[in-house]
This record gives structure tokens, C-alpha cells and sequence, in this order.
């Protein structure tokens, strides 16, 4: 999806931070303590998404904001701090590349990292599938494959 934002990109403690600077004047960027975007004016902040817990798998899953039900690559993370890394790249990607999280090209960029990011791990005696951190640069090109 083409925009006419410009985005400017910053690591902050190991993650890039997509500062989102639209057309209209106003600045998107996910909250980091480490960087504050107050220094732009007053800020009005915003739940994307949340990360929840599914009883019945003992998994966590990650909803975008105003949705009923997670897509299939945003569901069953063994632990909190794998939905949440992989909450942060998904938004993060999204806002590069301009879309919502729940578009089809936000579903396209989540599969994406879940392919990239994906490791082997046994819970219960079962295989499972598990969340690992890997670049940016790594999603991208599996993201690229997938569209060929």
C-alpha cells in the first residue's frame, strides 16, 4: 500500500522504533520509555493492540485494537514476552510499510515474522512451534518469497 508519510527509523534498546510523520501533521509511533516523542508537542496515546491469554491452549495471543478474534499468525506464544516482542515488530512493520495490522498486508507481515521467527520447542510432550528474535532484514526477505 503506497503513502506519502515519512517514516524515520530508530533503534532504541535493540529495536527500531518507526516514527510515522503524516501528511496532516500528526506523529504515529509505538510508546518507548527509553524515547520519548514528547518533545513533538502534546501526545495522545492509544492501545494498538493487546495481548491476551487463551485458557483452553495456555497460550497468549496478540488482538489488534477494535477486532473480535486474532489472526492465525498472531495466536498460541508459549510465554507473555513472545507475543509482546513479536506485538512490537508486527506494529512496527505495519507502520513501515502503511498499512493496519489487520489488513491483508498486516496479515501478510505477520506470517511473515511467524515463519522467520519460528523455532521447535516440547510443552506437554507435544511438538510446538516457539518465537525466537531474528532482524528486521530477515522478515523482509521472507515476506518477499511469499509474494513471488
Amino acid at each position: 500500500m503506497a503513502h506519502n508519510n515519512d517514516v524515520l527509523t530508530q533503534e532504541i534498546a535493540g529495536k527500531d522504533l518507526v516514527i510515522n510523520f503524516r501528511p496532516d501533521g500528526t506523529v504515529m509511533a509505538l510508546h518507548m520509555d527509553k524515547f520519548s516523542l514528547s518533545f513533538l508537542g502534546d501526545m495522545e496515546l492509544g492501545r494498538a493492540s493487546t495481548i491476551e491469554h487463551d485458557e483452553v491452549d495456555q497460550s497468549f495471543f496478540v488482538l489488534p485494537t477494535g477486532q473480535q478474534h486474532p489472526i492465525e499468525a498472531a495466536t498460541q506464544f508459549a510465554g507473555y514476552d513472545h507475543a509482546r516482542s513479536f506485538e512490537i515488530d508486527w506494529l512496527q512493520e505495519c507502520m513501515l510499510e502503511g498499512c493496519t495490522p489487520h489488513s491483508e498486508s498486516g496479515r501478510s507481515i505477520a506470517l511473515a515474522i511467524r515463519e522467520v521467527k519460528s523455532g521447535i520447542y516440547y510443552r506437554d510432550g507435544k511438538r510446538q512451534r516457539e518465537y525466537a528474535m531474528v532482524s528486521a532484514a530477515a522478515i523482509k526477505n521472507t515476506r518477499n518469497a511469499n509474494k513471488l
